[in-house]
């Protein structure tokens, strides 16, 4: 939602989610899953703009805008894990393409939904499956031996985490 205000301004984003409002109404009710939903605000805000441009925008925000969202508790925590070296991984549903700048700037590995493009353009549909509930699961365990670690930390604060956190040996839920 940040995102989109960012680029959209608040008229085109408030227009936006008043057309988008029967689809996010059947969302809530469980009518629509969470991919086809987040697919169609996707495809209404992004689908048909240029890569590149995109992702400007995206590098941006992750500089200007996303750490002024992210709790100082979960930045306290970071910061106690980077002392610690232990592996960080963001998981996220958000795009990658806004989460992975500012990952990268603090050196920490990236999970994130992943927007399909053609031609250097953005579909507004998502490359594969959003990286929402299972799917976290599912990408943690492609990417990261867990056999590896005798200590999993996890931290989540949705629904969206429960398959995530429940991977880990220490699951936090909404304790940032």
């Amino acid at each position: 939602m940040q995102f989109i205000l960012y680029t959209q301004g608040i008229w085109r984003t408030a227009t936006g989610f008043i057309l988008l409002s029967p689809f996010l109404f059947l969302w809530k009710l469980g009518l629509l899953d969470n991919q086809a939903a987040k697919e169609r605000v996707l495809q209404y805000f992004f689908g048909g703009q240029k890569l590149k441009s995109f992702d400007d925008q995206c590098i941006a925000f992750a500089s200007r805008n996303l750490p002024k969202l992210i709790r100082t508790n979960a930045m306290a925590l970071i910061e106690l894990f980077k002392r610690e070296n232990a592996r960080i991984v963001i998981v996220s549903a958000s795009p990658e393409n806004w989460v992975k700048p500012w990952c990268d700037s603090w050196n920490i590995e990236c999970i994130a939904t992943r927007l399909e493009v053609q031609k250097d353009i953005l579909t507004g549909k998502i490359d594969g499956r959003n990286c929402y509930g299972s799917q976290k699961e599912a990408r943690v365990r492609e990417a990261i031996d867990l056999a590896d670690y005798s200590t999993i930390v996890a931290y989540g604060d949705t629904r969206g985490d429960k398959e995530m956190l429940a991977m880990a040996s220490e699951p936090h839920y909404r304790e940032m």
